[in-house]
């Protein structure tokens, strides 16, 4: 009958005692808050002793009053675990001074109901088990460590890991190795004091990620939209884990982009192949033609020199002495000759330097086009901006004893 009414009352206060604590915000110093994140962790692992020094050790360093409501909590939950009656008085002691020390408290409520069920469940206990106090245990000697990382395990003076909890030492000092995967290991030195919970929070930095590329050199190497230099690189980019943009860039190339998903101290290798642009290429073919016409226009300048000689001599003959009608014919032959080759060298130049400032200015204004990082929420890459040069024009240009080009640029 006993063990029932103890079966009983431990399930009451397993499904009455809610799982609420005090908050991270009722802790106002980073010690504090080590032992109150201790506390909070070994209560929802059920070792409620544990959370009940914890919460104790907080208190006593910062006097908030939502620390007594879970030091109560703690008390009320232990009963289920051993049974003792000492730990049901604890707990209406804690929700009494927090009641007190709380006016307004928003737990107000839950503490009055508390020590309501756990009067009453003292009420129906055996005189006996109210009358005989249970053994005071000597409290051990622990080290608590705690840090942002839930899957972290520590080592104490070299020993196999362990999980996150309150262990149990010798007192005096130990060495504390905190790691997890994805970030750098941190050593601390703890003194544990005789009877006593010492609870330090050890931070942990995240390992970055470490990205090799191959690719063009000179290339230029962005990560979300910022410098991290130029090909060939000295050494892997450490970046910081997570979703990131890479870009890949040289003038006169296509952008290599992709998008990487990064681990934490994990290694990628990174090929970057890089295509020339179709404008780069209409540069080349522009300077092509511009060197054919500078060429043809130099050889029709040659031949108008030469047809301008000849008719020179012819002319100086015809002033001097009769000439034969062949020979008019051929003065005539030279001279329009020398206006053709004249006209056909000027406007060979003219369209070369129009092929010339245009090459120039696609070749000039091709530079890489960036996709701007892509949020994590949109469903597609936002479309690349608008280069520099944003317009060219070209229009032929013919009038009497004129051949050529005009062109226009819009930026």
């Amino acid at each position: 009958m006993k063990r029932f009414f103890a079966a009983l009352v431990a399930l009451a206060l397993a499904t009455g005692a809610g799982p609420s604590l005090a908050g991270p915000a009722d802790v106002d110093s980073p010690e504090a808050r080590a032992y109150f994140e201790t506390g909070a962790r070994e209560y929802e692992k059920g070792n409620y002793a544990n959370a009940v020094r914890a919460f104790e050790q907080a208190y006593a360093l910062t006097t908030r009053p939502g620390l007594l409501f879970s030091i109560a909590q703690a008390y009320r939950k232990q009963y289920g675990n051993d049974g003792k009656p000492q730990n049901l008085r604890q707990a209406v002691d804690y929700y009494r001074r927090y009641l007190a020390t709380d006016t307004t408290g928003k737990r107000r409520g839950e503490a009055d109901a508390g020590i309501k069920d756990i009067e009453e469940i003292l009420s129906r206990l055996p005189p006996e088990v109210q009358s005989t106090p249970a053994p005071e245990e000597a409290p051990s000697t622990q080290i608590s460590i705690t840090t942002q990382v839930e899957d972290a395990t520590i080592s104490i003076d070299g020993a196999a890991p362990r999980p996150l909890e309150a262990i149990d030492v010798t007192p005096g000092k130990h060495k504390v190795l905190v790691q997890a995967p994805g970030y750098f290991p941190e050593e601390r030195e703890v003194p544990a004091k005789q009877g006593q919970m010492t609870a330090l929070d050890v931070p942990l930095r995240e390992m970055p990620a470490y990205v090799s590329i191959t690719g063009p050199a000179g290339a230029s190497v962005t990560v979300d939209g910022l410098p991290k230099g130029a090909l060939p690189l000295q050494a892997p980019l450490q970046i910081e884990a997570g979703v990131r943009t890479l870009h890949v860039s040289l003038n006169g190339f296509n952008t290599f982009t992709t998008e990487l998903d990064l681990g934490r101290g994990k290694s990628e290798d990174l090929k970057a192949t890089l295509d020339r642009t179709r404008q780069r290429m209409t540069s080349f073919v522009l300077i092509g033609g511009a060197a054919t016409c500078v060429a043809g226009g130099i050889v029709m300048a040659f031949l108008a020199a030469d047809s301008g000689e000849e008719a020179k001599k012819l002319n100086e003959k015809r002033k001097k002495e009769t000439i034969s009608d062949t020979e008019l014919d051929d003065y005539l032959t030279y001279r329009d000759g020398q206006t053709a080759f004249r006209n056909g060298a000027t406007a060979a130049l003219n369209v070369a330097a129009g092929f010339g400032a245009l090459a120039f200015l696609l070749y000039y204004f091709d530079e890489p086009r960036l996709t701007p990082p892509r949020k994590k929420d949109d469903k597609k890459p936002q479309s690349p901006g608008p280069s520099r040069l944003r317009e060219i024009a070209v229009v032929p240009a013919v009038g009497p004893g004129l051949v050529g080009l005009s062109f226009g640029a819009r930026f």
